[in-house]
């Protein structure tokens, strides 16, 4: 939060928002969004009414399939998110600076292993996940 707050971001939002980067100018869906951010789908529509809410984003209908919504970036969205990316990114590049290089090394290892054994869990991991709005 103290990194993201200034831009009223949480830490779901952010990941919409690098996700929507990521891809632009390919929408996505809601459900593929949770997906990304580790939240349930009913937890990502709060999450998309704020940013909806706050201009970075924009819902339209799917051309393809009526039933759908796909969710856009918008070019304020695209600023704000451009603007705390690099924020983070200085912030985690001053964190890591004075580390030894072997503790980096180190570091690095656990988190490939975190990650690996982050992609073997089971599909349902719903019962880990936190609530949106405490991100």
């Amino acid at each position: 939060m103290r990194v993201f707050g200034p831009e009223g971001l949480t830490d779901h939002k952010f990941i919409v928002l690098v996700v929507l980067s990521a891809i632009d100018p390919q929408p996505s869906t809601a459900s593929q969004l949770a997906v990304h951010a580790g939240v349930t789908r009913a937890s990502m529509t709060k999450v998309l009414d704020s940013l909806d809410h706050s201009g970075w984003i924009k819902r339209v209908r799917n051309a393809q399939d009526r039933r759908t919504i796909l969710v856009k970036l918008m070019p304020s969205g695209r600023s704000v998110i451009s603007e705390a990316a690099a924020r983070y990114l200085r912030i985690a590049a001053g964190l890591v600076r004075p580390l030894d290089p072997s503790d980096l090394a180190a570091f690095a290892r656990i988190c490939a292993r975190l990650h690996t054994a982050a992609n073997a869990l089971p599909g349902d991991i719903s019962h880990c996940q936190s609530n949106p709005e405490s991100s």
